[in-house]
């Protein structure tokens, strides 16, 4: 049984615990690859264990994470873990595990080989006062952060209404984030971005808008405060949880400018996904109610313009934060710039035949 377990990525340990082996989603139920059976099943004698082990083994099986455990590695994990998770299932990402704790009804994930810097678990607090996201602590015995396993749609298996939804809730969380957390400004984030799109080869089209708005940007930039967010928001780590939007996978949350998490969701919706009805929406003026009211939190005059200056703005902020320390940073900043400036022109023209 050890055996098999092994094989599947799974870590059994001494508890109420009956495991059949397990592979992939489409086998559950007994279905056949090559000739063997591969039925999952995971069952606890009863009562709490039985959900969180139902839960687990939904995770283990509509999810991407499952992979091979590496060998020689399991008495390390046990070691780490110090007896307290019945089972631990190691995922693809080598850092990450799945951690089962069924006496107090948990499923919990484990990311990262070491504790995550103080700037980002402040950052995490401060966002938490606004926004739902996981239960997490770091824990001398496990590596890293443990964390909440959250289950529920992600945001792209949702229908159109129902994701603006969630956007709208997201803009009126940045009113509240720069009313009660909010400092500085974004200026000097923008300059530096604006020296780096001064010396790489940008699209014509977009030095043209920059000529014409960077005197009204750099006073939008100017006004505009840092605010604790997510850093990295899209789809995947949106979980939509009895309705509300829950923020998973903070690893990179910190300080950003007001609005950066939702507009970056709707460009990166539309530069990598290829799904640019949100951002479309957005410039058609859906989100204009949530976007004002946040704008004055933030004391921002939501003049006319604003909503495209600050998308513009978080575009050239997200294009110098993540490349500014890469040996490669100016070539990958020109071409994920012309990447987003072209999401961003083609969502426009879209919206604009829509009206």
């Amino acid at each position: 049984m050890h055996a098999r377990l092994r094989a599947h990525a799974a870590y059994l340990r001494p508890g109420p615990w009956v495991v059949v082996s397990s592979r992939m989603a489409r086998h559950w139920g007994g279905g056949r690859t090559g000739g063997h059976v591969q039925r999952s099943a995971a069952r606890p004698a009863r009562g709490v264990a039985a959900d969180v082990l139902t839960r687990a083994v939904r995770l283990v099986l509509a999810s991407m994470w499952v992979g091979r455990q590496r060998k020689g590695s399991e008495g390390a994990a046990a070691g780490d873990l110090g007896g307290r998770f019945p089972l631990l299932i190691r995922t693809r990402f080598s850092e990450d595990a799945v951690l089962l704790d069924p006496k107090e009804g948990l499923v919990l994930r484990t990311h990262r080989s070491s504790p995550p810097s103080p700037a980002v678990l402040e950052a995490r607090r401060r966002l938490a006062r606004h926004l739902a996201m996981p239960s997490w602590e770091v824990r001398p015995e496990v590596p890293g952060m443990t964390e909440e396993y959250v289950e529920g749609d992600h945001l792209a298996a949702l229908p159109q209404s129902e994701q603006e939804a969630v956007v709208r809730e997201l803009l009126v969380a940045q009113g509240r984030l720069a009313a009660d957390e909010g400092e500085g400004s974004t200026a000097a984030v923008l300059q530096g971005a604006l020296q780096v799109v001064d010396r790489v080869d940008a699209p014509v089209s977009l030095r043209a808008e920059l000529d014409r708005e960077r005197p009204r940007l750099a006073v939008v930039a100017e006004r505009c405060p840092l605010v604790p967010a997510h850093g990295d928001m899209s789809s995947d780590n949106l979980v939509v949880r009895d309705g509300r939007p829950v923020i998973i996978d903070l690893e990179w949350a910190g300080m950003l400018p007001f609005g950066y998490d939702p507009l970056w969701l709707l460009l990166e919706e539309a530069v990598h996904r290829r799904r640019p009805a949100l951002l479309q929406a957005y410039l058609r003026g859906v989100f204009d109610p949530e976007l004002r009211a946040a704008c004055t939190a933030a004391d921002l005059p939501p003049a006319e313009g604003t909503g495209r200056r600050l998308l513009l703005l978080v575009l050239l902020v997200r294009c110098h934060v993540t490349t500014r320390h890469q040996a490669s940073g100016d070539a990958r900043f020109a071409l994920d710039l012309a990447a987003g400036w072209e999401a961003l022109s083609s969502a426009t023209a879209a919206a604009q035949s829509d009206d």
